[in-house]
């Protein structure tokens, strides 16, 4: 969520159930957006305890001849609540794409996931030395205006008011499984695949953030017990950059009827840290500048920003993106700008950034670098964001997660001037939080061993198929 918010916007309170407007007072975003919270908690959740964990009656896959392709079936599948539609006549997830209608969808070309390019068209997707685990990644996008002109009303002259979150989904596949002689979609090994997923991509990062007292001995600078040193309130984002490695794919699929071994298990070594690099913005990334053109190292932009504060200026900190770069979670360069011309709109950048391949290319500032990941524990470790604010990574046992550092992790750090601190748990001994998104949520559809393609969905029945 890139948005200009001034609290986290997924933040909720526990046993929250609606906000309540009062007579005379002032309305906030944070309020509108914890309702809106409340309600889709709620929701969410009575999907999960009716259907369960996934379910439905869509997204079914079939193999075309030779293997050199899947179709997915039009329909509806619930992930952890989340509603994923594949053929309902709704925006598709990259605007100006065509909607799908109701005929089968290829697994190759879906409408918001580019297949590896390492797989030619005419390679079977499924290998015979091999097995694979195809599987449904469902989560929420935010889309700005930037990223989407229909958002903006043209009847009050084009103004950028509220953003969207939409739900995407894409059907990936984990290749390199060990095979079997016979099925393992049974119903005993079917809530393991779930499992494994939610396994293999779980995270034990965690992220503190503090303040340090100001050393600051003039009281007419700012209060001599202020900690955190800025001039306006912000909602701080800290996101990772570069991420580490995959995480190696190592167990047997097991015959039909016996347990997956190991039960769950992604793999039996340890994940690699490998050299994971954050970045921040002290606006929540909010601040992005639709792109006309690129020329080398110069953008053509539409604007520079509505004013002083929202515009780039030389030594900026910036990141282009579009549509496939951010639905891929594509690593893109943080540059920096060398000139701006308000003139012709051109901005000019340290470097050429390297070529898009989508649509809608828009210019996100930054103001920090993607700068390398030093973990810590207790007083060691802190990195200095500005003003006063520290925050500090680590990472718990591997054996609970496997992805020690994804691309696009972020936190939300609310700092408020009026008390001259950040708005965060702990108080002095900060807490160790996870990632505040991006939450993904991921289902199995189909298991291949190497000689059986196998569904792997769980089914609901509509009541009106039901016989009495």
């Amino acid at each position: 969520m890139h948005g200009d918010f001034s609290l986290n916007p997924l933040e909720h309170q526990a046993n929250v159930v609606r906000i309540l407007s009062q007579q005379g007072r002032v309305s906030l975003d944070s309020d509108f957006n914890a309702a809106q919270n409340a309600q889709i908690r709620y929701l969410r959740a009575l999907a999960i305890d009716v259907i369960g964990p996934h379910g439905g009656n869509g997204f079914k896959l079939d193999r075309l001849p030779n293997d050199v392709d899947l179709t997915i079936g039009p329909g509806h599948y619930w992930v952890d609540g989340l509603l994923a539609m594949n053929g309902d006549p709704l925006p598709p997830a990259i605007p100006g794409q065509a909607v799908l209608g109701t005929s089968p969808w290829s697994v190759k070309k879906q409408p918001s996931y580019q297949w590896p390019a390492s797989t030619p068209s005419n390679a079977p997707l499924l290998e015979k030395t091999s097995g694979a685990l195809l599987f449904l990644d469902v989560w929420e996008r935010h889309l700005s205006s930037a990223e989407d002109d229909s958002i903006r009303e043209v009847a009050l002259g084009g103004p950028d008011s509220a953003s969207r979150g939409v739900i995407v989904w894409q059907v990936r596949m984990l290749s390199g499984l060990g095979q079997s002689q016979t099925g393992s979609t049974n119903t005993t090994n079917k809530p393991l695949w779930y499992s494994f997923l939610r396994r293999y991509f779980a995270t034990t990062v965690t992220l503190r953030a503090r303040t340090d007292k100001n050393q600051n001995p003039d009281p007419c600078a700012l209060p001599p017990d202020s900690r955190y040193r800025g001039r306006e309130n912000q909602l701080y984002r800290v996101e990772i950059h570069t991420g580490s490695p995959e995480p190696a794919v190592d167990f047997t699929i097991a015959p039909g009827g016996s347990p997956l071994q190991p039960p769950g298990s992604p793999t039996n070594s340890a994940p690699q840290i490998g050299t994971p690099t954050f970045k921040w913005s002290r606006d929540n990334g909010s601040n992005v500048l639709r792109v006309r053109r690129v020329r080398g190292n110069v953008i053509d932009v539409e604007s520079l920003g509505y004013d002083e504060r929202t515009g780039l200026s030389v030594g900026d900190w910036v990141e282009l993106v579009d549509d496939r770069s951010i639905l891929m979670n594509d690593v893109q360069p943080i540059l920096q700008v060398r000139k701006v011309d308000h003139a012709s709109l051109e901005v000019t950048l340290s470097d050429p950034p390297p070529r898009q391949q989508g649509n809608q290319q828009i210019l996100r500032r930054w103001h920090g670098k993607d700068t390398l990941i030093t973990e810590g524990s207790a007083n060691t470790g802190w990195l200095h964001l500005e003003d006063g604010i520290s925050v500090q990574f680590a990472h718990g046992s591997p054996s609970t997660g496997n992805h020690l550092y994804r691309t696009g992790d972020h936190w939300f750090v609310p700092a408020r001037v009026a008390t001259g601190d950040i708005i965060w748990p702990g108080g002095t001994n900060p807490a160790a939080l996870p990632p505040h998104g991006v939450s993904h949520h991921y289902a199995p559809l189909a298991v291949w061993d190497g000689a059986q393609f196998e569904d792997a969905r769980m089914l609901i029945t509509p009541i009106t198929h039901i016989a009495p």
